[in-house]
């Protein structure tokens, strides 16, 4: 968990930068992705409770939002989503679809530690 929050404050600060880069002020940024995914999985409940590896891929929608307010508030946020993520397990053959979402929010004040 901890990882991930590192991943989606560093996305967020390179998605404030990209957009601060085009002339768009700091008080909002909002970048929408999409990022493919191929990779494998242990799920250990798989196969009567011995396990399998699988192989899933698709697309992970990730929307992530950065903004400053006037009185020096700091709002940020992140989703993410998996659509069409479907995969196959390489001793059962069974099929997997991957659903849910996650998402995030932060809030702070500037100077504040």
């Amino acid at each position: 968990m901890r990882i991930r929050s590192r991943l989606v404050l560093l996305a967020l600060l390179v998605s404030g930068f990209q957009v601060a880069g085009h002339g768009t002020s700091w008080a909002d940024a909002t970048e929408n992705l999409k990022v493919p995914i191929d990779l494998s999985v242990f799920v250990p409940c798989a196969a009567g409770g011995a396990g399998e590896l699988v192989t899933l891929s698709g697309t992970l929608h990730v929307a992530l939002r950065f903004t400053v307010s006037n009185d020096g508030g700091v709002h940020a946020g992140s989703h993410f989503q998996p659509q069409e993520v479907s995969g196959t397990g390489e001793t059962t053959g069974d099929k997997y679809q991957a659903t849910g979402v996650t998402q995030d929010e932060f809030n702070a004040t500037v100077g504040v530690e």
